[in-house]
């Protein structure tokens, strides 16, 4: 065993929880000449916001992180969580630690979504090509692909945070808790894969895992029992660091090499994420970095396999009559939505505009019927776009932005309470089109319940909210429900609807939907009723409940938990 050699290295180190996380915080900060401060959850805040100009290592088991309800990194720069499942694993992560100089020198892997930036580059695109590179040990291992807190999402299998998809052995989960269907003994919810197309994150033998997908690291914002996180995976293995993104991430490119430049340049694991998250901001990218691991580890990216890379930058990218330039408002707001690539009819648009430009040169009964005329040719695109998108929804994966995420680039974020779990713990985030097209996002995500809303209005005067969480017994009738609140001075008219998220792969039902009307300054409850079969899985199903109303396209995100028979009562 490689002997432990004492260093100096910059800040503090601070401690929180029970006794042994206090002793292995004092033999981490005595190997390494820092001092060791002792914390309890109430007071943690106020030591990191002492110690604000220095890395600040945090030493906890990661149910002790968790209870404090938030990612501690938001409020410190520099901030690293040195944690592992159990107090056996964190000792053997401060061990890793002090002894990672010794371990021989390995390569870099980069595994990136044969869809994303930088694929072609990439040492592996697939599962079956990442198994050989992980016959031997690596130093660093790069990821840029779809993600959730249980795992990192390939075309032909995953990497999973706990290994198994068997059920967990003594856990009494309680039924509504939100949580993946293996912890609910019902197997992956990749339900296509076999046990092969899995591998342990514990199972990767890298010194540094740098993931960029979404959930990431999910330590204290996390959603999902910790015993299903896939950085918390890779640190029960022999990874001395995980950096990933912290919520939400829309991956412009790979950033591997702004890392390893950085900690060429002199940084440590704490300064380079900073670095990271300062370029992020300055470029207004939907990017948030963490770390599971010493912030102020020296981490050796020497020679690193890939080439810087330059990538080129993207281009930023009477009564009669009034209520007619009402109606070609609406019908812009629908052509802006075709860079979203909503199944609108681009024909008809085209009908309808000229029919409103001949509506403003007639007069009396002639101008009224083009008017109705051109409501009705509205209510009508709207309805097929709205039904077009729910068999959309039911019959793939489905993201509010498609293949077109990297299209849009981040104008502002303001802090909001989240509407699901109230907590301090999200955010309103305006995207606008890289290129001139008039469309703007504003999305709300929570670092701990995921992506809640998104829409293309940033009107406060009309809103459409829904209950982000429900559960759901088998063979029972259900619902879901949207409320639909009018501030407006008039009426207004639409479609809306819901479906669950690749239902027909997991024999959900049908989505459906209906038109909607909203009297002036009013408030409207639509209830869709729905039954979950017998063999649908008792997992956490994403549900959508959508609506296009007066041109404006929202979307909000309802995470349908089924109840296994056992516990439906």
């Amino acid at each position: 065993m490689p002997e432990v050699i004492g260093a100096a290295w910059p800040g503090v180190v601070v401690s929180l929880g029970d006794p042994m996380a206090h002793a292995a915080a004092g033999l981490l900060a005595s190997a390494t000449s820092r001092p060791h401060h002792r914390a309890d959850p109430a007071g943690l805040y106020d030591v990191l916001d002492d110690f604000a100009a220095v890395p600040v290592a945090l030493v906890a088991t990661a149910a002790d992180a968790a209870r404090l309800g938030d990612w501690p990194g938001n409020r410190h720069p520099r901030f690293g969580l040195v944690t592992s499942r159990t107090q056996e694993s964190l000792s053997c992560l401060i061990y890793r630690t002090l002894t990672l100089s010794s371990r021989a020198a390995a390569d870099d892997m980069a595994l990136i979504h044969p869809t994303a930036a930088g694929a072609d580059q990439a040492d592996a695109v697939a599962l079956d090509e990442l198994r050989p590179l992980l016959q031997r040990p690596g130093r660093a291992l790069q990821v840029l692909t779809h993600g959730r807190e249980c795992c990192l999402m390939l075309v032909d299998g995953l990497v999973c945070g706990r290994g198994t998809d068997a059920p967990p052995v003594g856990a009494d989960l309680a039924a509504r808790t939100r949580m993946p269907s293996c912890l609910r003994g019902e197997g992956c919810w990749r339900q296509e894969l076999g046990d092969e197309d899995r591998i342990a994150a514990s199972s990767i033998d890298v010194q540094l895992a740098f993931l960029q997908s979404c959930d990431s690291i999910s330590v204290g914002n996390n959603a999902h029992p910790l015993s299903v996180g896939v950085a918390l995976g890779f640190m029960e293995g022999t990874t001395v660091a995980v950096i990933g993104t912290v919520g939400f991430h829309i991956a412009q490119r790979p950033l591997f090499d702004d890392l390893a430049g950085a900690i060429r340049g002199g940084a440590r694991l704490g300064e380079a994420v900073e670095e990271l998250n300062a370029a992020g901001e300055a470029n207004r990218e939907f990017t948030r970095f963490g770390l599971l691991g010493d912030p102020s580890l020296p981490v050796d990216l020497s020679a690193s396999r890939s080439a810087q890379r330059r990538h080129p930058a993207v281009q930023e990218a009477e009564p009669a009559d009034e209520e007619l330039s009402t109606q070609q408002v609406i019908v812009s707001r629908l052509r802006s939505l075709l860079s979203l690539h909503l199944p609108i009819d681009e024909r008809r648009l085209g009908e309808v505009e000229r029919t409103i430009r001949r509506g403003l040169l007639a007069r009396g009964s002639r101008q009224l019927d083009m008017l109705r005329e051109v409501r009705q040719t509205i209510d009508e695109i709207q309805a097929a776009a709205v039904h077009e998108l729910l068999r959309e929804i039911h019959g793939t994966w489905w993201g509010f932005f498609g293949t077109s995420a990297r299209a849009f680039r981040q104008v502002s974020s303001t802090p909001v309470i989240c509407p699901a779990c109230r907590r301090e713990s999200a955010v309103r985030v305006e995207l606008a089109h890289r290129l001139p097209v008039d469309l703007t996002i504003f999305t709300v995500h929570c670092q701990r319940c995921g992506d809640l809303s998104s829409s293309t209005s940033a009107s406060p005067d009309y809103e459409v909210t829904a209950d982000h969480v429900a559960y759901a017994p088998r063979l029972r009738d259900s619902e879901l429900a949207c409320t639909l609140l009018s501030e407006r001075d008039r009426p207004i008219h639409g479609q809306a609807g819901f479906a669950f998220v690749a239902g027909g792969l997991g024999d959900l039902p049908q989505g459906r939907s209906r038109p909607v009307s909203v009297g002036p300054r009013g408030t409207q409850r639509e209830r869709w009723r729905f039954r979950l079969g017998e063999h649908v899985q008792a997992a956490e199903h994403y549900a959508v409940v959508a609506s296009l109303i007066e041109g404006e396209y929202r979307c909000a995100n309802v995470f349908v938990n089924t109840l296994p028979l056992d516990r439906e009562d």
